[in-house]
């Protein structure tokens, strides 16, 4: 019994001392801006405000947009702080920028996210001068 709960413990170990970059590796890449959506099924109708919102935004503006299914968005949600799936994550060099749970509404997306998007490429021109 205490072998077991050694190796346990171990293993628990072991998967915690893995990072999001494990998960999502194009996350790596700084001076930009990930719109990770984490979600169980993209058929869910939950998704779809969700989803509009990041194809609307994904023409025009600096973002690159990752949807994560299934495992793998359940391997991702504790290293983005998301507590529940769907979940919409802003992401840059290492930090939660923005985190969105549980809204259904399109325009409330799509304005959260804009005004983030928006506080982001204020950073980034601010940061050239």
């Amino acid at each position: 019994m205490k072998t077991l709960m050694l190796l346990l413990l171990f293993i628990t170990a072991g998967c915690s001392s893995a990072d999001v970059y494990d998960v999502l590796p194009d996350l790596q890449a700084e001076e930009t801006l990930h719109a990770i959506l984490l979600l169980d099924d993209q058929e869910d109708e939950r998704n779809h405000a969700y989803l509009d919102a990041l194809l609307e935004l994904e023409k025009s503006k600096p973002i690159d947009v990752h949807v994560v299914e299934g495992t793998e968005a359940a391997s991702a949600a504790p290293h983005l702080q998301a507590e529940e799936l769907p979940s919409l994550i802003l992401y840059e060099n290492g930090e939660v920028r923005m985190h969105m749970e549980e809204e259904s509404d399109y325009e409330d997306v799509l304005q959260e996210i804009r005004a983030e998007v928006s506080r982001f490429v204020v950073d980034r021109s601010s940061e050239s001068f």
